[in-house]
């Protein structure tokens, strides 16, 4: 799959002062070319703008056009490298969780990072490529420098 640029949005609620609700939706502009989204609810902590910790569970769902992209196995491919032809579905393709962090430099500045954990399911879990090159638990981390537009505080 070549590089994917993707567009899209979010909703969140809170439910309580430390509990959100979120839900966000993305399309894939270039590469995959697909819908993909998450839901999941967070337990937040935080000290006004000074830092804010937040951890929970996530389910990421994607239609059919994004699993044959990172999963599927067609008849080109499985000939190449003996996997078995593959074609699957759209639905729900993992669940897992999530922690993030943010904390502020000091006016518009922060740091920001996160830790992700997914165990793919369904038909992505299934794929044939997974089972002889990868691995069903998923793991990734990031960490960046945000800068906050906007009136100062």
């Amino acid at each position: 799959v070549g590089f994917s640029f993707e567009a899209g949005g979010f909703a969140q609620l809170w439910v309580t002062p430390s509990v959100r609700l979120r839900a966000e939706g993305r399309r894939g502009l270039t590469g995959h070319r697909a819908w993909v989204g998450s839901v999941g609810a967070d337990y937040v902590v935080r000290d006004g703008d000074a830092y804010t910790f937040s951890l929970g569970p996530r389910v990421n769902l994607s239609e059919g056009k994004y699993q044959r992209a990172y999963f599927g196995v067609n008849a080109g491919e499985a000939a190449r490298t003996g996997l078995t032809p593959y074609r699957p579905g759209g639905g729900v393709h993992s669940v897992g969780g999530i922690a993030g962090a943010t904390y502020s430099l000091g006016g518009r500045w922060g740091l920001v990072g996160y830790a992700r954990y997914d165990r793919l399911v369904g038909d992505a879990a299934d794929s044939p490529f997974i089972a002889a090159h990868g691995s069903r638990d998923q793991l990734s981390a990031g960490a960046g420098l945000s800068f906050t537009f906007g009136r100062r505080r």
